[in-house]
């Protein structure tokens, strides 16, 4: 059977489904940026219905990071921002055909491609622009910057939200059970 890629353009409507974290869409952005890394580790492409379901999973996947990085970042609690955790259905569309390591081995995997693409450091600011952005709306340039500069800093500080973020995505992940935007949802 001939491979088959999932395109962007087919993966938007997932994305749409998964991705709405900030209302103003930066959350989707993040996507965007990324995305060619996931294309080139080769994760959007399947040759048969179960390969196709794997992969089109795999944009829940990335929800479930960004998530979890909103959530150690801390971006998800501030009083004046709208973060929206993903709903009790999407949980259920996750978890639904699959086993609990075979998500957690789809989140090493996909965190894995995008930091052999980015570096840590590299997708941390990412993520972190993205989330900030998300949060804070409409900032300069000078802004950001500025914030990812202090951020970049606080990196290698233990207990800090930003040392937890980073070390998130460091070491590759970790298991549904080790997410700390899941923790007593009773799921996993």
């Amino acid at each position: 059977m001939d491979a088959k890629i999932l395109t962007w353009k087919e993966a938007r409507i997932i994305i749409d489904h998964y991705f709405s974290f900030w209302r103003d869409g930066e959350d989707k952005i993040w996507v965007k940026l990324i995305w060619h890394a996931i294309e080139n580790a080769g994760l959007t492409i399947y040759r048969t219905d179960d390969e196709e379901i794997i992969v089109r999973s795999r944009i829940a996947i990335l929800a479930l990071i960004y998530q979890e990085f909103c959530a150690r970042s801390q971006f998800s609690q501030l009083t004046d921002t709208y973060f929206q955790y993903l709903k009790e259905y999407h949980y259920k569309e996750i978890l639904s055909g699959s086993s609990i390591d075979d998500i957690n081995d789809e989140i090493s995997l996909t965190l894995n491609s995008l930091l052999e693409e980015f570096t840590p450091k590299g997708l941390f600011v990412l993520m972190f622009e993205s989330a900030l952005r998300g949060s804070h709306g409409s900032l300069t340039f000078k802004q950001v910057d500025a914030d990812i500069e202090q951020a970049i800093k606080l990196i290698e500080n233990f207990g800090t939200a930003e040392y937890s973020s980073y070390r998130f995505l460091s070491d590759g992940g970790c298991g549904l059970n080790e997410l700390e935007s899941c923790s007593g949802l009773g799921y996993f």
